[in-house]
């Protein structure tokens, strides 16, 4: 949970070895030690699966001061630089259960589980999610790695879940007959996608901290639908694809074949109110190899997809329509 105090780690370095010898744990390594550099801080951390004393302590020192906490004590100790003193705050420390080592309590798994009930019941949510969790894995594999390398490795939240070589495609045409235009209608002093341009590229640049994204606007290739070209001259990540004149699915195969991508998440240029974090939670989702990826349960126009370029080639195949 460190960074979520401190912010994501920048690098990492681990060593994960198996130091000792008992019955049932013949195979695993039992010692992990764990360096993470991030912008503000350095965290070491060391966990022996095999203690035969269950220890647990914390320490974060700054400077301003110090916070010491240790499993066995019912207190948090807090020192204070300025006032160059110590202080206590302290807390109700749960009994063990009978025939367990007395500072082994079972507290963070009934409360983990009250949680799961609760989240099933529709009284809380999950404190975190399976995008989270995932991530949180690779954090681990990359720790592994950088000891079977014997390397300091980089560790940039990005490069997990792989956002670089993803692209975002909104699917607009000009000739609409219900609307002609619409997307070029101006809504104070820009049009409505270049709403929907600068909130996906907000986001991906100030909360996923990355400016590698790409978006795509794979539009029909009709002589109108040059007016898009317009918005490439002001936005340096856009790119314009045109393709198929009728068929979206082959447009977007096309797309994927031109800019050599595996996946393709599928926003509707009508769709101004996409959400952002919807994006990013179908991009994390490619890593499993999904083919198709989709968001439910949001608004009418803030839900998105995520398509691979095998699921369009099979899906062309069936509609007996050539990529």
């Amino acid at each position: 949970m460190a960074h979520k105090l401190f912010g994501w780690p920048q690098f990492v370095s681990g060593i994960n070895v198996k130091t000792i010898n008992i019955p049932g744990a013949e195979t695993i390594d039992d010692t992990y030690h764990i360096l993470l550099h991030g912008e503000y801080y350095n965290l070491s951390l060391t966990v022996d699966t095999v203690s035969r004393y269950a220890v647990r302590n914390l320490l974060i020192n700054g400077s301003d001061g110090m916070i010491k906490w240790t499993w066995e004590n019912n207190y948090v100790e807090i020192f204070s630089a300025s006032k160059n003193e110590w202080n206590k705050v302290e807390f109700k420390k749960e009994n063990a259960q009978p025939g367990y080592n007395e500072n082994i309590i079972e507290n963070m798994y009934v409360e983990e589980l009250q949680q799961f009930i609760d989240t099933t019941l529709g009284s809380a949510t999950f404190f975190n999610t399976m995008e989270y969790d995932f991530v949180i894995l690779q954090l681990l594999y990359t720790i592994e790695k950088s000891w079977s390398t014997k390397t300091i490795l980089p560790c940039d939240k990005t490069s997990l879940i792989k956002i670089n070589e993803n692209r975002i495609g909104i699917v607009a045409r000009v000739e609409s007959t219900r609307l002609p235009r619409k997307h070029f209608i101006d809504v104070e002093g820009k049009c409505f996608i270049e709403w929907l341009l600068l909130r996906m590229t907000h986001h991906f640049e100030s909360e996923i901290k990355t400016d590698n994204i790409k978006i795509i606007i794979a539009t029909a290739d009709t002589k109108l639908n040059r007016e898009f070209l317009q918005l490439k001259e002001k936005y340096s990540h856009l790119e314009i694809y045109f393709g198929s004149e009728k068929n979206i699915p082959q447009r977007l195969w096309q797309c994927a074949e031109h800019y050599n991508l595996d996946y393709v998440v599928n926003i509707d240029g009508d769709d101004v109110l996409c959400s952002p974090l919807a994006v990013e939670k179908t991009i994390a989702a490619q890593i499993k190899n999904s083919d198709y990826i989709f968001t439910s349960g949001l608004p009418l126009g803030m839900n998105c997809i995520s398509i691979s370029k095998k699921f369009l080639t099979i899906f062309l195949k069936v509609l007996k329509i050539a990529p």
